[in-house]
């Protein structure tokens, strides 16, 4: 899947919008701690080429290894390690003072084919 960089009237881009909608469920996954949804979290961006900052990794990091699942450890290091590997040419989301999950309501909205 390839995201377009179309620029929308607002001045917000489907990648920036895309960037957002994972940083709000990574961040929402480690505030609950839970290591198979930051898998989940980590994995379907990296398969998008979108990786979290330094912060976010850290702090997934924690939450990975306090856990048992070995298998989201896994995860977590195969993604780090794709990050590392094209470092030049990915794309980075990150969590600004006023990333907070999203609402179910914001997930509701008819997204229209790209």
């Amino acid at each position: 899947m390839r995201i377009r960089r179309q620029v929308q009237p607002n001045q917000i881009t489907y990648e920036s919008e895309l960037g957002r909608i994972l940083a709000s469920s990574l961040v929402d996954a480690l505030q609950r701690r839970s290591t198979r949804d930051v898998a989940v979290v980590l994995g379907s961006a990296a398969e998008l080429q979108m990786f979290p900052d330094e912060a976010l990794f850290e702090w997934s990091r924690e939450v990975v290894e306090s856990d048992e699942v070995y298998i989201c450890r896994g995860v977590y290091w195969a993604v780090r390690h794709r990050c590392s590997r094209t470092a030049k040419t990915n794309r980075r989301f990150g969590m600004s003072a006023n990333t907070r999950p999203l609402s179910r309501q914001y997930f509701a909205f008819n997204w229209r084919e790209v």
